[in-house]
């Protein structure tokens, strides 16, 4: 549970608390030390780490009083959090209000708002935000700030940005500065999922759009003099290995701003630290890891990703700065996997998805724990592993089994709609119709139904826009059934690298 742990066989009860900060401590560190007297001293990095110290005493409380211990932490990542940088529907208002709390109770330190439909953010760059819009971002920031999180604002002027003009520049920073204003330090510039070309006065300047990007963001850093870390994302943000793009940036770009990767892929379902390893020489310098996960806006685009983080190396701490989730457009279903992400950013060596799972799920789905185990486990983490499916149970005609499946999942489905949280609800009910007619068809084709019935089934289970991982059944029953339209039976996302024993 923490990086060190060290009780005695004795309780006592606090009867007083002194508290020092001790600079020593990693980032957001903390150390705590009851002693038999009742004292607790508690050491701490920064204010945050104080507030993470007095919820490790809150915990350690029992009936009969504390444990004499000593205790201390420190997160693997001095860098966590989450980017709001999907594509598709933004979070509203109030989402991104909610946020902050959750983050912290994560023990997460960043809330890096990037929001791909943000036109003022993209497109739009160059124009201020509309009154009502600038007050909402004062608002959010003043709602993270208020949490103990930090705020980066980020740019993406990438697609239209002239590097040849002196006034571009100009009213870029201008922009940035206004957002100073009202008290935002951390800031982000992102050049990513643009066409890195440079025009021919461009290219009087610059030997290369690596070389434009880095005069770009190294002016920022002098000129807007942003609190550390200046977090920079490539155009290429992906990738295992050297590039030109690489190598030109590493040989402009300022030392004292951060970069940001994907992986070996823009979704990678494994990293390891000979990736981490890689990049930071690629690079020059330690990465900040963009893990797109739990982000579901890619094919196939009917899935929600509800697993564990898993397929990362114990050790990226060793290479990287920081770790930052990618969440997806559905903002409650996000919390499950964000949980997991958190406790591996937190302690990546000491990281188990199985219990980090467990946790989060008993923690989410309060009085219907057991409905929402069956209900994220039907909609795992494929991204970076392939789970069984059940399709040879229906070549082997094992109806035993298939009876208590089925069986199971219509029963977790009426447990969630009568107490799982209402807004998790509205975000899963079209993948809750696909089950719920799924368990329909099973038993249609168990009796030996006509087409007639299992073509109004499949009305259904076609329109339905989301649908869990697996869906043999319905592959089944295409190879069964001479229909007029088959069932949509997604392509399976192909898993390029699998993580093997030698990296646990």
């Amino acid at each position: 549970m923490y990086k060190e742990f060290y009780p005695l066989n004795s309780k006592v009860r606090i009867v007083k608390r002194r508290y020092k900060k001790d600079a020593s401590l990693p980032i957001d560190g903390f150390k705590v030390i009851i002693d038999e007297e009742g004292i607790c001293s508690i050491a701490y990095q920064n204010l945050r780490a104080k507030e993470y110290a007095k919820r490790a005493v809150r915990s350690l409380r029992e009936e009969d009083g504390y444990p004499v211990c000593y205790l201390k932490d420190y997160p693997s990542f001095p860098l966590r959090g989450i980017v709001e940088g999907f594509y598709g529907k933004p979070y509203t208002h109030e989402q991104r209000l909610a946020l902050p709390k959750l983050l912290s109770d994560l023990k997460m330190n960043a809330y890096i708002y990037a929001p791909k439909d943000d036109l003022y953010h993209r497109d739009r760059w160059r124009e201020d935000y509309p009154a009502r819009e600038e007050e909402k971002l004062q608002e959010l920031f003043l709602s993270v700030q208020k949490e103990g999180v930090d705020f980066f604002f980020v740019i993406s002027p990438g697609k239209d940005f002239d590097f040849a003009n002196q006034l571009d520049y100009e009213i870029l920073l201008r922009k940035l500065e206004k957002i100073r204003a009202f008290g935002v330090r951390h800031f982000s510039l992102l050049m990513d999922d643009i066409e890195p070309k440079l025009s021919d006065k461009e290219k009087e300047l610059f030997s290369s759009p690596a070389e434009a990007q880095a005069h770009l963001a190294n002016y920022l850093l002098k000129e807007l003099s942003p609190a550390k870390p200046f977090l920079f994302c490539p155009t290429d943000y992906m990738q295992n290995f050297d590039t030109p793009y690489r190598q030109e940036l590493r040989k402009y770009l300022d030392k004292g701003i951060e970069v940001f990767w994907t992986g070996y892929n823009t979704v990678a379902e494994a990293i390891t630290e000979e990736d981490g390893e890689t990049v930071m020489k690629n690079f020059n310098r330690k990465p900040v890891l963009w893990d797109n996960y739990p982000v579901n806006d890619f094919e196939p685009k009917r899935r929600i990703y509800l697993g564990a983080l898993s397929g990362r190396g114990r050790k990226l701490n060793q290479s990287h700065v920081g770790y930052i989730a990618n969440l997806s457009e559905l903002f409650e279903c996000s919390k499950i996997p964000l949980s997991t992400m958190a406790d591996y950013a937190w302690d990546c060596e000491g990281y188990c998805p199985e219990t980090s799972l467990k946790k989060a799920v008993k923690g989410y789905f309060k009085g219907c724990v057991r409905a929402g185990e069956i209900f994220v486990s039907l909609n795992e983490a494929t991204i970076m592993s392939a789970p069984k499916k059940i399709a040879k149970l229906f070549e082997e005609k094992n109806f035993k089994a298939l009876d208590k499946r089925y069986k199971k999942i219509a029963w977790a489905l009426e447990e969630l709609q009568e107490k799982a949280p209402k807004a998790f609800l509205a975000e899963t009910e079209s993948l809750r119709a696909f089950l719920s007619a799924e368990c329909k068809l099973y038993e249609a084709v168990k009796k030996g139904a006509g087409e007639e019935e299992i073509a109004s089934l499949r009305e259904i289970l076609n329109g339905c826009k989301y649908a869990p991982y697996d869906l043999s059944l319905l592959a089944y029953v295409n190879s069964m059934y001479a229909l007029n339209e088959p069932f949509k039976v997604d392509a399976e996302r192909v898993i390029y690298r699998k993580w093997g024993k030698k990296h646990d």
